[in-house]
């Protein structure tokens, strides 16, 4: 997956902001960032076709990560929205 740093002339001209405008910048290049690794993620799916992989990287993972923590999801059209972390 796509990782990439930010580049130095961006990353400086950055700098070059006040403190509220560095933020703002920074929170939306990280939530674009987020966005591509999902897009990208979502490719993954698509090409491989097994509804129940996901990936870590560009590593297929098909184990089951289970949530450990209780709550419904019968409601929810994509069921749980909570973040997890999928260590193994």
């Amino acid at each position: 997956m796509t990782t990439s740093k930010t580049p130095a002339n961006v990353t400086e001209a950055i700098r070059k902001l006040d403190a509220s405008d560095q933020v703002a910048i920074q929170t939306y290049i990280a939530k674009l960032k987020t966005t591509i690794q999902d897009l990208e993620t979502e490719i993954l799916q698509l090409k491989d076709g097994d509804p129940h992989a996901h990936y870590h990287g560009h590593e297929k993972c098909t184990s089951d990560h289970s949530h450990g923590h209780d709550h419904d999801v019968s409601n929810s059209a994509d069921g749980c929205t909570l973040d997890h972390d999928h260590d193994h």
